[in-house]
Formats: structure tokens, C-alpha cells, sequence
């Protein structure tokens, strides 16, 4: 079978079967860069760009289309009941992992499998599934030309026991349990009871989990190692409020300005433990308010920093307790400024 297709989309343009010896022939092919593609059951395929309009003639070189053989099969555990919907690889033999070359299949729900389309020579085959592996070492070798079939036999992997991390959340100064807590960083259960929590279904090894809650400061636990079957203890962390700050800039008449740059940035003091805290924020204008406003502050001691190209900066520390509004009215003109502004006018 000879199918003709068109252009990077391979829009199909026709299809037409062979003579006995060989020979084809598609009418009404237009002049312009086609693919041709030959099949043949029980053989690799073979195509070839040709472009009509650089060659009226319309001449194909020769498609090839070569035997093909398979490998069949059948994948078992060790009990000989066959692993269902397992996957497959029959690969060439060699020494040069990343350059092989090969095929794969996923048996079905018996276990059963055929990987078809390969060429002539030797094959290592092996299998993998969800539960199951084929132990190091142990992958067949079958050679083509001939049909061979070959069963694998799977070992169930021994999965290790899930371990859990236990710790405590509070809000700092009154050690009450942080509300609508969620626990990230693992696909763990999370168990609560009162500020106390429990992961549970973790996998052994290292690993770092993150405490998030609304108008809460989040927290970054130490990184710990989950043992195996067991739990570990990670300790108390606090956790405080966190709140919004909104600015009005005005300019020296008072005029609200919606194109300052206005920053937040913490000063030196370090929040509690694995508490974090960014360094800083550029607060947006909110257009509805008229100012500029940023959620989540932790109430820390700030710089609160607006600078305008028209006006002098303006720089002050400002200590955030809890949601306060701050009004900043930036002085005249900086002289630098002015000198532009004289030397246009003249």
C-alpha cells in the first residue's frame, strides 16, 4: 500500500496499492513537496520526500520495504500468574546504553505480549510494572530472523515501610493552634489535633514540609529524616499574623501620584524559626483605592521607601503591628530635576 501526503501537516492526498511486480501509479498529485509513504504487513515500512515542483517527471526512488519480525511473550510473577498491563522493552544487544535502539509494548491484562517491527539480530528483552521488576541481570537474549517466545518471571518489589513526622504549630504570644493550617511538601495524611499535627504515609529518607494558613506568616520546618516504619519529632514552631499595609503618595499640593515606586524592606531583625519572611515587596497602586497596598506584611520593623522621577525620594522605619494606613507626601522637586525642567523651558 502507497499513501501520498502533503506538507509538514501530512494532509493525505491518496492511496493506491501496487502491481505484481512492484510498480504504482497516483493521479492528480499537485506540484509541490509530498511524502510517500509504502507498507506492507509483516515488513518495515519506507517513505521518501520528493517535490513535484522542482521535478515534473514525477519519478519516486525506489521505496524499500524489509521483513519484519517479532518477539512474543508472556510475563509472570513468581507464582506464575501473569502481571497485568506490564511494560515491555526489546532492546539491541550491546554494551552502549543511551545508542540502543528498540521497541516496546505493554502486555495485557494476562500478561501476554508481542512486540512487533524489528529487524534482523539480537535482542535483550525485558520488563517492568507498577509492583513488579526483572531482577538485574537476568534480561534474555533472543535472535532474529525467528519467532521466539520468551516468558519473563517479575519479583514483586519490596516497598519500604512509610514513616510519619509529628511537631507542634502555635500563634506566637498566645500559644493558641494556627487556624485553617494546611501542611505541605509531601503526599502525606495530615492529622490535627488541636495545634499538634501528624504526617503519616510519609517515604523513608530526607525530607523538608512547609506550614501555610491564611493571614499567617508561613513556616519552613527543619529538614528531617523520616525513618523507616518510625516517626520522628520535629519540635514547637510560632507562627504570627501577618497584615496589610496601604500607602497614599500625594505630591507636595497633596494630588495623589499612581506612578511612584513605593518598596518595603525588613530591616536586620530575623523572624522565629523557620519562619519565612521576604526581604522585601514592591507594593502595587490599586486604582479603586487610590494607593498602593500590600497583603501578608509580617509585623516586623520596616523601611517604607517612595520614589518619584519628578520628586524627592522619601525614606522612613515603620514599625507594622497590625493593618495601618500611611500617608507620604514627597517634598518639591530635587534641583537635578529642576535644571531639566529650566533648560527645556529656555
Amino acid at each position: 500500500e502507497v499513501e501520498i501526503d502533503a506538507g509538514r501537516d501530512r494532509s493525505f492526498l491518496g492511496e493506491v496499492l501496487t502491481d505484481a511486480s512492484g510498480q504504482y501509479r497516483v493521479e492528480g498529485v499537485p506540484a509541490s513537496r509530498v511524502r510517500v509513504d509504502a507498507n506492507l504487513d509483516g515488513h518495515r515500512g519506507d517513505s521518501r520526500w520528493v517535490d513535484l515542483a522542482l521535478d515534473a517527471s514525477g519519478e519516486v526512488p525506489d521505496l524499500l520495504v524489509e521483513p519484519a519480525f517479532r518477539v512474543r511473550g508472556h510475563v509472570i510473577d513468581e507464582d506464575g500468574w501473569g502481571v497485568p498491563h506490564a511494560r515491555v522493552w526489546v532492546r539491541e544487544a550491546g554494551s552502549d546504553e543511551e545508542r540502543r535502539r528498540g521497541r516496546s509494548e505493554t502486555a495485557d491484562e494476562y500478561g501476554r505480549f508481542e512486540v512487533t517491527g524489528l529487524q534482523p539480530g539480537d535482542f535483550e528483552v525485558d520488563a517492568w510494572a507498577a509492583t513488579h521488576n526483572l531482577p538485574e541481570g537476568r534480561e534474555p537474549l533472543v535472535s532474529l530472523p525467528g519467532d521466539p517466545y520468551v516468558v519473563l518471571t517479575l519479583e514483586r518489589r519490596v516497598l519500604p515501610m512509610p514513616g510519619s513526622i509529628t511537631g507542634e504549630l502555635t500563634v506566637a504570644g498566645t500559644g493558641a493552634p494556627v487556624p485553617g493550617i494546611q501542611i505541605r511538601g509531601s503526599r502525606g495524611t495530615v492529622l490535627l489535633d488541636g495545634a499538634r499535627f501528624r504526617v503519616t504515609g510519609l517515604p523513608p529518607g530526607p525530607i523538608r514540609l512547609q506550614a501555610h494558613a491564611p493571614g499567617m506568616e508561613s513556616v519552613r520546618f527543619d529538614e528531617v529524616s523520616v525513618p523507616e516504619g518510625g516517626s520522628v519529632e520535629i519540635g514547637r514552631y510560632e507562627t504570627r499574623p501577618t497584615a496589610r499595609v496601604h500607602v497614599v503618595v500625594t505630591d507636595p499640593n497633596g494630588q495623589p501620584l499612581q506612578d511612584a515606586r513605593v518598596r518595603l524592606y525588613r530591616l536586620a531583625k530575623q523572624p522565629a524559626r523557620g519562619v519565612e519572611v521576604p526581604k522585601g515587596y514592591t507594593l502595587d497602586f490599586d486604582r479603586r483605592r487610590g494607593a498602593y497596598e500590600q497583603e501578608g506584611v509580617g509585623r516586623y520593623d520596616w523601611t517604607l521607601d517612595v520614589r518619584h522621577e519628578r520628586y524627592a525620594a522619601s525614606s522612613q522605619v515603620i514599625q507594622v503591628r497590625g493593618n495601618r494606613d500611611y500617608q507620604v507626601q514627597l517634598s518639591e522637586p530635587t534641583q537635578k530635576t529642576k535644571g531639566k525642567q529650566n533648560s527645556k523651558g529656555d
